[in-house]
């Protein structure tokens, strides 16, 4: 075998066995630990310690993104090992970041900040390189979780209204606003899939963590099942489908085998 012919066929092997993000998987955290949640049946598994990097979640970029406190780090979705980014500057106490959002019609961080021992709840962008955080306006209800849907709409969920608004993310303002039924959410987290389903985690009158999933336009709840942890999530996250330049990388790559031959 020719040297050429060798170095491509090492670039295709590198190429089908490099790590990959996980393929269309719902994420949370809960405690220091990362699970993976099955959208079918509800079940949490395969915790990864994150040694305490984050409360809160948002994927956007190809990186998962982790906040706790004012820190914000990048963390590897398949060990949970994390990477500090740095303070969060423009958040002081007593401010506390209550989740993360990434927009993936603007490619922006967001988050959702609450001034502790008030009712004020705040929408603020963060810039992921300088990590200067800029106040987008005050909430005009008591939202605790948000997520964008797949076209760079941002909803968010009122728990104590029982309702699901959709926010205008250029000021905070809430577009329009419907109620979730039947009435069963009592807190928990949020977030899309890059399909545009919404899912969300509570706590059920019977004791139960579960993972629900909610029709964005009518706000219909439908239990899935329970979590099996005792503690609910902080925090929900979708990782994506790894995008296509993979496989058109590979393409390249049988093409010029095939020249070689």
């Amino acid at each position: 075998m020719s040297r050429n012919k060798a170095w491509i066929w090492t670039g295709v092997v590198a190429l089908l066995f490099a790590p990959q993000a996980m393929a269309g998987m719902l994420i949370g955290v809960s405690g220091d630990f990362l699970y993976d949640i099955d959208t079918t049946t509800g079940l949490a598994s395969n915790p990864r310690d994150t040694g305490g990097a984050a409360t809160d979640i948002a994927f956007g970029d190809g990186l998962l993104y982790g906040s706790r406190v004012f820190t914000l780090s990048t963390i590897n979705p398949a060990t949970g090992q994390a990477s500090e980014l740095g303070q969060i500057n423009g958040l002081t106490e007593p401010e506390t970041i209550r989740d993360l959002a990434w927009d993936p019609e603007d490619g922006v961080l967001s988050a959702l900040v609450q001034l502790s021992g008030t009712t004020i709840d705040r929408l603020y962008t963060i810039d992921t390189t300088s990590l200067v955080a800029t106040l987008v306006g005050e909430f005009d209800a008591n939202y605790t979780t948000m997520s964008f849907d797949p076209q760079g709409r941002l909803f968010a969920i009122d728990r104590f209204s029982n309702s699901l608004g959709m926010i205008d993310k250029n000021s905070a303002a809430t577009i329009w606003v419907i109620s979730l039924s039947p009435d069963i959410f009592s807190r928990g987290s949020m977030s899309f899939t890059d399909g545009g389903e919404l899912f969300a985690d509570t706590l059920l009158d019977d004791g139960r963590l579960a993972l629900l999933a909610i029709d964005p336009t009518d706000g219909f709840l439908v239990p899935i099942g329970s979590t099996g942890l005792e503690a609910g999530f902080s925090s929900l996250a979708f990782i994506p489908e790894p995008s296509t330049c993979c496989l058109v990388l590979f393409g390249v790559f049988v093409f010029l085998v095939r020249r070689a031959v």
